[in-house]
């Protein structure tokens, strides 16, 4: 893999065993093997694999819980998601959100408008303004001419995020109800 990275004079550089000072491209590699993964700091365990329940799909900023897993590491899920409330509580692990830089997770709305032309470019125009990107949209009209239901799926930063974007959609005329939509399996 370095072969395609590094031309090979600087393979054939001393390594830093061998006294001599380390490569801008190694001490980034180093950075990076040192970072930890997934945003979330687990108490007690390193090197671990972190994953995100999709019944719940937590923020940073969300009370979280985290469970250990038959073989994918550690799954973290909101502490009010319905599924983590049934798993046996042995396997219960301390996390805490440890994100740093441009961290984002994927959040599911669902926002409740009347039908009208407009709506829903000022809907898109409120998550661009916010620096939410929608990575997925699904919209139906349930009563034609009166009722529309708008399925986002959009990233978002943190629960601070979340909520101002929810709240500014909300003052959109017409819209009539915004919610986060979490699965329940």
């Amino acid at each position: 893999m370095l072969r395609q990275i590094l031309p090979a004079e600087k393979l054939a550089e001393p390594h830093p065993a061998d006294g001599a000072p380390t490569s801008r491209i190694t001490e980034i590699f180093r950075k990076m093997a040192r970072r930890p993964t997934g945003g979330v700091r687990i108490s007690g365990i390193d090197d671990v694999l972190v994953r995100f329940g999709r019944c719940c799909n937590p923020v940073p900023g969300d009370a979280i819980v985290g469970f250990i897993t038959r073989g994918r590491g550690v799954t973290v899920h909101t502490v009010s998601c319905e599924k983590a409330l049934g798993i046996d509580p042995e396997r219960r692990v301390d996390v805490a959100w440890d994100v740093k830089g441009d961290f984002k997770r994927p959040v599911a709305l669902r926002v409740i408008t009347t039908d009208r032309p407009g709506i829903l470019a000022k809907i898109s125009q409120t998550f661009s303004e916010a620096g939410v990107n929608i990575s997925q949209a699904t919209c139906r009209s349930t009563t034609p001419g009166e009722r529309a239901v708008n399925d986002f799926e959009v990233t978002i930063g943190d629960l601070k995020q979340l909520n101002q974007v929810m709240r500014s959609i909300e003052r959109i005329e017409g819209v009539q109800s915004v919610k986060r939509v979490q699965e329940h399996s």
